[in-house]
């Protein structure tokens, strides 16, 4: 594989689902919003409306029940919200501090890149306690193969790692000069050495 000017190779990794179980975390951050007596419909409901305007976080999505459902003490659930936030880091999967920690630092130039409102998205990682393990942290509203126009040369070789199928079929697409990997959620040790792997098994 041909590495970058560094002489690493790039090697990108999503968040949500894949190092983070959202899975998990979503239900338990919105039954936040349900102690203030608000049901599933109108969350969900309410949740598609700020997401098709460019979802923002769970800030923006309190600010829209408030001012278009009822209001409701939105300070009081904010500051319920910042210390749920505060315990981000137990909706790691398992793997994902073994896998970060194991990354073989020579051979990669280890960055995040996670799609999401961005501050929310920012301050997911923050509390979880990872950015040390990486080189550089991309956040972006759009998807990734548009993120990684502006972030690798064009016939530069990188890795990509992420759950979303649709994600790893454009990156590969856009870039078939480089290695776009779906992980399996929380199995994360298998994707370590990427480029010494059989390509072809894992691809």
């Amino acid at each position: 594989m041909r590495e970058n000017q560094n002489g690493k190779i790039k090697y990108f990794i999503d968040f949500d689902d894949t190092l983070f179980d959202r899975g998990r975390f979503a239900p338990d951050l919105f039954s936040i919003v349900k102690k203030y007596g608000f049901d599933d419909a109108e969350i969900e409901g309410s949740y598609k409306v700020v997401y098709s305007d460019g979802y923002e976080g769970i800030w923006a999505h309190l600010s829209y029940l408030n001012k278009n459902v009822r209001s409701f003490d939105i300070d009081k659930a904010g500051r319920q919200i910042e210390s749920f936030l505060n315990r981000s880091c137990d909706y790691l999967f398992p793997e994902a501090l073994p896998f970060l920690e194991k990354i073989d630092r020579k051979t990669f130039d280890v960055r995040l890149l996670t799609v999401g409102g961005l501050d929310f998205q920012k301050l997911k990682v923050v509390k979880c306690g990872i950015e040390k393990y990486f080189d550089q942290c991309h956040f972006t509203s759009v998807n990734k193969a548009a993120a990684l126009v502006d972030l690798v040369t064009p016939k530069e070789q990188f890795i990509l790692l992420d759950d979303k199928e649709r994600e790893v079929l454009a990156v590969r697409s856009v870039f078939p000069q480089s290695i776009a990997l779906q992980a399996e959620k929380g199995r994360l040790l298998k994707y370590l050495n990427p480029v010494l792997n059989d390509y072809q098994t894992v691809h």
